[in-house]
């Protein structure tokens, strides 16, 4: 796995490919994406392509809260892009 070595996919690309398909892009940001978070908006490190939902065709995003975001074991969250997603 590249997890460790701060790898991230190629969101952008992918989520066009699936929007010209009619099909949705779910983003599994669970272990580092609080980090990447803040590492793109404070400028350090390599900057990365969109990988939230200013990436057109990405519908979800998974976050696990508890690992880098100082919440209970377990916590996780998964958001969706707008409401008629969650039905």
């Amino acid at each position: 796995p590249t997890f460790p070595h701060g790898v991230v996919d190629k969101v952008t690309e992918v989520a066009a490919l699936a929007a010209q398909h009619g099909v949705g892009v779910h983003v599994d940001n669970c272990l580092g994406g609080i980090l990447l978070s803040y590492q793109d908006r404070l400028g350090l490190g390599p900057q990365h392509q969109e990988w939230t939902f200013k990436a057109p065709g990405v519908t979800t995003i998974s976050v696990d809260i508890h690992k880098y975001g100082n919440a209970s074991k377990g916590s996780s969250v998964v958001v969706f892009r707008d409401q008629a997603l969650r039905r």
